[in-house]
């Protein structure tokens, strides 16, 4: 499988559930609930959305550091892409703090709602 294989246990906000199944030959987690869907489906009629996000990071901050270093770790493995990236030192009395500016996408294959978990099953090859 690619490198995505350490994400196995992430969910898309804690809303929607990912599926690594298809990651070693898609690059990218199917995202949706689907239910057992067939390799034919996935390949044949699969398609790759992106989801735009940016945010500004206090890296003093432990949990908006945390946050920064996974989406970091994501691009570096091939999931998402970084389009912008800028830190920039502010000085507040005698504190510095690091802010990071940070936009990227997140690449996600999804199916199209007209393949429904029925017509998969039918067509065999749900039990990936």
């Amino acid at each position: 499988m690619s490198s995505l294989l350490k994400y196995l246990q992430e969910r898309v906000n804690g809303r929607q559930p990912l599926n690594f199944s298809y990651a070693d030959v898609l690059g990218l987690p199917l995202r949706g609930d689907y239910g057992p869907v067939s390799t034919d489906d996935v390949l044949n009629h699969g398609e790759v959305v992106k989801d735009f996000h940016a945010k500004i990071f206090n890296i003093a901050n432990d949990a908006e550091r945390e946050e920064y270093c996974k989406i970091v770790d994501k691009a570096v493995n091939g999931w998402f892409t970084i389009l912008d990236h800028d830190k920039k030192w502010v000085e507040s009395g005698e504190e510095a703090k690091l802010l990071v500016y940070i936009a990227w996408i997140e690449r996600y294959v999804e199916l199209p709602k007209s393949i429904s978990i029925s017509e998969s099953s039918k067509n065999g090859d749900a039990n990936r």
